[in-house]
């Protein structure tokens, strides 16, 4: 399974920079995202678990937690399978039956409400979200959250989902102002097509007085 970490300059607010917190590795279909120096494990997992449904797991503390019923062992048993209110249930008591191990975080709540934009091209696709606390009040500045994916590198046919979380604000700003250190990091992960379609993207967002 490939594995990714983002770069430091692409890591919310001041504290993810500061050594110290907690080290999660975020499962989604086929690779890893490492995240480190999280100060509040449980916040940081309800906030992504709530606004990402292609994350399938994690790993914290040498524990893999996994978060949807394995869905490829599903379609293979789904014959002779019966639903009822929602629920599938086994026709033959041989049938092997269907772990589902729940999520140990504490306090997750159903209902985090959010919003956002979703752009998408021939290449790439920029899905921008921010999420509100539990009053409907949107969180502190830097409350952005873009899931970028590259689809030359994704079919839908089965193959890999390539992509990368970007939630730094002050990165994000630093590319709408120009700033050649923000510039060069992105282009690292995007074409010239791809750069302009990100700064058409953030523009978006500071319009919105997202950003």
């Amino acid at each position: 399974m490939k594995s990714y970490k983002p770069l430091d300059s692409m890591r919310t607010n001041s504290l993810s920079k500061i050594e110290g917190g907690g080290t999660v590795s975020i499962i989604r279909d086929g690779y890893v995202t490492e995240y480190t120096n999280i100060k509040n494990m449980d916040a940081y997992l309800t906030a992504a678990l709530s606004r990402d449904p292609s994350i399938t797991g994690y790993i914290y503390n040498g524990k893999t937690t996994n978060v949807h019923l394995n869905q490829e062992h599903m379609e293979n048993n789904m014959e002779d399978r019966i639903q009822i209110n929602g629920v599938w249930y086994a026709k033959e008591e041989e049938l092997e039956a269907v772990e589902y191990v729940k999520p140990t975080i504490s306090e997750l709540e159903p209902g985090v409400r959010y919003d956002g934009f979703v752009f998408e091209s021939n290449l790439y696709a920029f899905d921008c979200t921010r999420i509100y606390d539990e009053d409907g009040n949107l969180y502190k500045d830097g409350n952005v959250c873009i899931k970028f994916t590259d689809k030359s590198k994704y079919s839908g046919l089965g193959d890999v989902e390539i992509g990368e979380i970007w939630d730094n604000v002050d990165w994000m700003r630093g590319i709408i102002e120009n700033e050649v250190e923000a510039i060069e990091e992105a282009m690292q992960s995007l074409c010239s097509q791809g750069f302009a379609e990100l700064k058409e993207v953030l523009t978006t967002l500071r319009v919105a007085a997202w950003i």
